[in-house]
């Protein structure tokens, strides 16, 4: 491969990562996808190419899309709950733009779960990435009319039950250092307080390790649980460390246990959304092949 097929590649993949992983919701399939797209880039004759952004970019939507519409219909018999794989920002594997941070985050890649694979790609191309419907158009193989149509009725059955979160703040570790002080003490009331009206837990196990298999809404049962849970390890002598980190833009954690003096094992990657300075949703990822790559860059 000539020198000019790498420069021109790697100016461009932090894009490809970017729009892969919103659309795939895995970075190991994102990693996937844009080296795929490598191959093929390198096979090319660039001096036929007039724009190689566009040429990389539309090769890197299209073959997520390929592969998204595969990865939907195995969501569809994923055991428990499914949560896309955390990106631990300290060691991001790509640079992101600040303005797109909000579309990174869990909630929102949650959110576009309730999108099929076209109107996903569309809504994100043009809403987060500026993509014009023209261009879209060549990418998921409609006219550019049905494509501001999906894009429309995309963003439509988004906003109807979009939940409104705090943009991140520095209380929020507060917060979460006060949430966790207080389920030591197991005071239900007072680790109550610190939880919004209607607050979630969202465990994916992905049916490997123990993860609860729905989704908790019930403030109560989400303290009683994180306080029985500290009570068995506390029966089985075993220790834990938290790390606080950036998971997707927002405040998140790192849980290790200790199997010996020298040796720790990442078990689970929270993060956390806020509502009027209360946390709202909590994320736990514990599914070991979703933290593969957290073991890998951590």
């Amino acid at each position: 491969m000539e020198t000019n097929h790498a420069e021109l590649f790697m100016q461009h993949r932090s894009a490809m990562m970017s729009i892969a992983y919103r659309m795939l919701g895995s970075i190991c399939e994102a990693e996937d996808v844009v080296s795929d797209v490598f191959i093929r880039w390198g096979k090319q004759d660039i001096s036929k190419i007039q724009n190689a952004k566009a040429w990389l970019l539309k090769a890197c939507s299209n073959a997520s899309l390929d592969l998204l519409k595969k990865s939907y219909k195995q969501r569809e018999v994923y055991p428990g709950t499914w949560l896309p794989e955390p990106l631990i920002n300290d060691f991001s594997l790509w640079q992101e733009d600040p303005s797109n941070s909000d579309s990174i985050s869990t909630a929102f890649l949650l959110m576009l779960e309730k999108l099929n694979p076209v109107e996903r790609t569309v809504f994100l191309l043009h809403d987060v990435f500026s993509y014009s419907f023209r261009e879209i158009s060549l990418i998921v193989e409609r006219s550019e009319s049905n494509c501001r149509k999906i894009g429309e009725r995309a963003r439509k059955r988004l906003q109807s039950d979009r939940t409104k979160f705090d943009a991140p703040s520095a209380t929020d570790l507060v917060t979460l250092e006060r949430f966790f002080t207080q389920l030591k003490l197991g005071d239900i009331e007072q680790i109550k307080s610190l939880l919004a009206e209607g607050a979630e837990f969202w465990s994916d196990g992905g049916g490997k390790v123990s993860a609860i298999p729905i989704v908790l809404t019930d403030p109560r049962k989400i303290c009683k649980f994180f306080i029985s849970i500290i009570g068995h390890a506390e029966q089985r002598n075993e220790t834990y460390k938290p790390e606080f980190v950036t998971v997707n833009h927002r405040q998140g954690l790192i849980l290790n246990k200790q199997f010996d003096q020298a040796n720790w094992h990442m078990e689970t990657v929270f993060s956390f959304e806020f509502i009027e300075g209360k946390i709202a949703r909590i994320y736990a990822v514990r599914n070991p092949d979703k933290l593969k790559l957290v073991h890998r860059v951590y």
